[in-house]
């Protein structure tokens, strides 16, 4: 844990040396010297507890005389610095300004994070995970994993996070971009609802509203994909049906329901 001890803002050059500029050859090479301007940086930015470390940027280092300690002995990482003063503290990569480079190719690096977001949005059933959204990314610091790593798709996330569930696309916000587009997804979902409104026959189709569709997460395939027609999604769903077996009072009412 972070030392508590004050340390003077007061110091002078020889107390610490980084005060001149330029620290003799070889001062970062020891561990304790590295300590001892971490401590007095976090004294400095007024850092009382370990989660306030999560507001440290490089400016920090730039402006209070640690811009070559941070670029030449930690690469620029800021949770390498952080980490080294407090190695047993739990840290959460994504909760500083940036992630370390390919720190998302790591995929116990990607499980870490959406357990962890998982318990920020209180999800502890399965299918709490439908109420995913990008803001949830957004809002929790995982922007750049879900637009650069997961194609701006929350269900591609949840797909590699819980591949064992057979997850329904569409009873997310929204389904990913072009997926009404393929007839197998549109025919699934149709198949799907079919069963939710226990269609035994084709001949249940004619009872289907509109709000059915909007009620069972399929609103957006009625209204871009058949533009409001439930009879144009019937007549694709049972594309082989020999529609000119329908008595025309069937048909009228498909019609008059779309």
């Amino acid at each position: 844990m972070i030392a508590t001890a004050k340390i003077s803002n007061d110091a002078t050059n020889e107390d610490y040396p980084w005060f001149n500029g330029r620290v003799p050859v070889g001062y970062w090479d020891n561990p304790q010297n590295r300590l001892t301007y971490l401590r007095w940086l976090g004294n400095r930015c007024g850092f009382a507890k370990p989660t306030d470390w999560y507001q440290i940027r490089q400016k920090h280092f730039k402006q209070n005389y640690g811009g070559g300690l941070l670029a030449n002995f930690y690469g620029f990482s800021l949770q390498s610095a952080v980490t080294e003063l407090m190695p047993e503290y739990p840290w959460k990569p994504w909760l500083f300004g940036a992630v370390p480079q390919r720190f998302w190719q790591n995929p116990a690096n990607r499980r870490a994070y959406m357990d962890w977001l998982g318990q920020r949005l209180g999800f502890t059933d399965p299918a709490d995970w439908y109420g995913l959204t990008k803001r949830c990314f957004y809002k929790h610091r995982g922007a750049g994993l879900l637009a650069n790593y997961y194609g701006d798709s929350p269900q591609h996330a949840i797909q590699e996070y819980q591949p064992a569930e057979n997850r329904l696309p569409w009873l997310f916000r929204s389904v990913p971009q072009g997926y009404w587009k393929l007839r197998e997804n549109r025919m699934r979902y149709l198949a799907w609802l079919a069963e939710q409104l226990d269609l035994i026959d084709r001949g249940g189709w004619i009872t289907v509203r509109a709000s059915d569709f909007h009620n069972h997460g399929g609103g957006g395939l009625l209204v871009y994909h058949y533009k409001g027609s439930i009879q144009a999604a019937v007549r694709d769903y049972l594309r082989d049906y020999e529609w000119g077996h329908k008595t025309n009072s069937e048909t009228a009412e498909v019609t008059a329901r779309s």
